[in-house]
């Protein structure tokens, strides 16, 4: 974040998250990978809110499930939580093309203890 701000000629200073929707959720989680298969555990002792995902133009699996639907030129949307377990190893994978690499993330918001 701090190389954007200097980029954009602005100061960098402390980051806050507010989420309209879910004021309780304090944190967010960026994960993201290009091409490469990831894994990712949330701990149980966290609340979460929120879970999204996004893709560069395929469609990712989580834990060998398709997500969907295509909206305008990317493919983004969001996860059930009830699907997606804490305590539970999930496995992202951005559904590599041979002709161009992709990129997913996932986008969680939460809370600590």
């Amino acid at each position: 974040m701090n190389n954007v701000a200097v980029t954009g000629g602005a100061p960098f200073g402390v980051v806050t998250y507010y989420n309209f929707n879910y004021p309780n959720a304090t944190h967010m989680l960026l994960v993201g990978e290009v091409s490469d298969v990831f894994e990712i555990t949330m701990p149980s002792n966290y609340a979460y809110y929120e879970l999204s995902w996004a893709d560069s133009g395929c469609c990712p699996t989580i834990d060998g499930k398709g997500v969907s639907p295509w909206q305008g030129s990317y493919y983004y949307g969001l996860i059930q939580l009830t699907s997606f377990l804490p305590d539970v190893v999930h496995v992202v994978d951005p559904a590599y093309s041979h002709s161009y690499p992709h990129f997913s993330a996932l986008g969680v918001g939460y809370r600590t203890p």
